[in-house]
């Protein structure tokens, strides 16, 4: 199956745009080349409001705020009362024929100028290849006939965002592909079997629980534990997805964000280190400058008299040695002794040796008694200063590498300031990457919680399943005994058991496309894979990617984006097969998000695909570059080039 043909008018900027495929020879490998900004995401969007009644290619949080679906261009040309259409018709052809999905809106201009919405409808004309066309125009056929050949459940897996290729299988892997996988085996009549039997099989218990209190008892609280976890798998699902969709909206981030620095951070740590300048390091420097004066002022006083006064502490040692200083006693108290004949340290009289011993020290000595103390008091004070002056180096190395250790910090600082200034200046838009980065914030923190939460409720819902085991063996235990409802018993367990049959061959289903898709995905992948560094690729039990490398590790984080987007075309591919939906591919900016040789490998990989399937690529200048435009343009089956005439008005050429 293949897109034949795209027809839009008044669609946003496609005021008129009409792109035909015609059937390829050998390669059908189609693109549309256009700026950012002109309009690839809108031509994505139109194809799936035409087919699904809505725009998936918006923005997340941003679905409120876009552009009128109408094109401006032709609403201030239109007169006041006037009528025209926003219209996109998708022509898909297969061996059966062809199918036209076309749907509008009309639009009329009011006095105020603005268009508001008339009348909205939608059709489908059929040409089968055998047999008479025929047209059908309800809502719920249109809805039919398209998840006959695009169901809107896997729609992600026809039309991709380029730039989110390569998470389609790293964020919300298991989710997507169990979801795929639920689609494509089309087994929603035994879905709804499996639900049904659990509701007969829980009315009939109900039913023989009547008339005996324990019976009653244990039934009342099995279905209250039912409802709780009806409850708690209902939390566990919102739960999940709220944190699948955080996942995403944080790639999305991340990738905008690119190598930007957080601006928010670079302005608080030049404002922390600006003022870590001004309070601390100028107040330090101008301490030390204070330290230094004073300093040199002591040290220059005390070393010039430093010879001085070595020579007088020399002296005084001298006389205390030569015992030409008195003791250090007070003249009067030794001549109070000598006549009171009473020694005032002891308090012994003294005899004849001593009155001689303490007249001889008051003759003893030629200096007075005044000088003698001046001198032996000196002596102190002036050790102390010459012992001062000992220290004069170190001190002198402490302060001037106190004053060399300040300058190299008060440096650093200005420069990682003038660095900061400069990195900062740099940025316009500072605000926007504020923004993104207090959203990160944001949703890194609910991301670690809700991932907390979805871990405490599964936790919490294990139990409570077991717990439901535990009721439901109790529940049939008293049952038995109950003769009187042995029939509604039987029917109520005969319900039980069909359910988990049921469930039992919905398991298999699954599992059995499950594994089919998995081994056509690495046959695939292996084929279509540039270097052989990979040893298995696989869907889990979990229907999460399992990469392997020679070396026997699990991989897949490590892998580069043009790998990952390898593995997401790789699993589209095997869905395509094994789901018989084989339908086209259409990717807005396929190789945004690989560069340099994988770029152009990748791109050849998209060539060798296009043998087998239609691909419809929305590239920009930047993505064709030389390399890429000589893998793509000898081949390609049709080449666009899409223009921005005004603002609002985007004209397709032939390139």
């Amino acid at each position: 199956m293949k897109i034949k043909k795209i027809d839009i008018k008044n669609y946003r900027q496609y005021r008129d745009v009409v792109l035909t495929f015609p059937n390829a020879s050998t390669y059908d490998l189609n693109y549309v080349l256009a700026e950012n900004g002109i309009g690839k995401t809108t031509l994505l969007n139109a194809i799936t409001w035409c087919l699904y009644g809505r725009e998936l290619h918006v923005t997340e949080g941003l679905k409120d705020k876009t552009l009128p679906l109408f094109t401006l261009k032709t609403l201030r040309e239109m007169e006041t009362g006037q009528e025209e259409n926003t219209m996109v018709s998708i022509t898909l052809e297969d061996s059966d024929g062809e199918v036209t999905f076309v749907r509008w809106i009309t639009f009329r201009k009011n006095e105020e100028g603005d268009a508001y919405e008339k009348v909205k409808s939608q059709k489908v004309v059929i040409v089968p290849s055998v047999g008479e066309p025929d047209v059908l125009n309800g809502e719920e056929e249109f809805k039919i006939e398209v998840n006959k050949r695009l169901p809107f459940k896997i729609q992600q897996f026809f039309f991709f965002d380029g730039e989110q290729l390569d998470t389609y299988l790293a964020n919300t892997a298991g989710k997507n592909v169990e979801q795929a996988v639920l689609e494509i085996s089309q087994i929603d009549l035994l879905v709804t079997m499996e639900k049904n039997l659990v509701r007969v099989a829980d009315d009939l218990r109900r039913e023989a629980s009547r008339g005996n209190s324990q019976s009653a008892k244990l039934n009342s609280e099995y279905e209250a534990k039912v409802e709780e976890e009806r409850t708690l798998k209902e939390k566990v699902q919102k739960d999940s997805e709220d944190l699948s969709r955080a996942k995403k909206e944080l790639e999305r981030i991340n990738m905008e964000l690119g190598d930007d620095p957080d601006v928010s951070e670079l302005e608080l740590e030049r404002d922390t280190l600006d003022e870590k300048l001004r309070k601390e390091l100028k107040v330090e420097q101008e301490e030390n400058a204070y330290a230094i004066k004073q300093f040199l002022k002591k040290y220059l006083t005390l070393l010039t008299a430093l010879p001085r006064l070595k020579r007088m502490y020399d002296i005084i040692v001298e006389k205390e040695r030569n015992k030409e200083l008195p003791p250090k006693y007070d003249k009067k108290e030794l001549e109070e002794m000598l006549s009171e004949h009473t020694c005032h340290v002891c308090g012994r009289t003294l005899d004849t040796d001593a009155t001689i011993y303490v007249a001889e020290l008051i003759k003893r000595y030629e200096l007075g008694q005044d000088t003698g103390t001046l001198l032996t008091r000196m002596l102190g004070p002036l050790q102390m200063q010459i012992q001062e002056a000992k220290k004069y180096e170190v001190e002198r190395d402490r302060l001037f590498k106190a004053k060399d250790r300040i300058k190299h910090d008060i440096d650093t600082v200005l420069a990682r300031i003038s660095e900061l200034d400069s990195t900062i200046d740099k940025y316009t838009d500072k605000d926007h990457i504020k923004t993104l980065y207090a959203k990160r914030s944001e949703l890194e923190k609910f991301i670690e919680d809700t991932n907390r939460r979805v871990i405490r409720e599964e936790i919490e819902l294990a139990t409570l399943m077991r717990r439901l085991e535990e009721l439901k063996t109790e529940l049939n235990k008293a049952l038995q005994k109950d003769e009187k409802n042995a029939k509604v018993r039987k029917e109520a367990q005969l319900a039980e058991k069909a359910r988990n049959k049921v469930s039992e061959i919905i398991a298999d289903i699954k599992g059995d496309i499950r594994d089919k898709i998995s081994e056509e995905m690495s046959l695939k992948f292996f084929e279509l894979m540039w270097k052989r560094k990979f040893s298995k690729v696989e869907l889990t039990d979990n229907y999460s990617t399992s990469v392997i490398n020679n070396d026997g590790f699990e991989c897949l984080g490590s892998c580069s984006a043009a790998e990952r987007e390898l593995l997401v075309l790789a699993f589209t591919l095997a869905l395509h097969k094994e789901s018989g939906f084989d339908g086209p591919l259409v990717i807005d900016t396929p190789i945004s998000r690989i560069s340099g040789e994988l770029r152009v490998a990748f791109a050849k990989v998209l060539r060798e695909v296009s043998k087998n399937k239609q691909i419809i690529l929305f590239v920009t200048e930047d993505e064709y570059s030389i390399n890429v435009r000589d893998v793509f343009e000898p081949y390609a089956n049709r080449k666009y080039r899409f223009e921005l005439v005004d603002e609002d008005f985007v004209k397709a050429g032939d390139l």
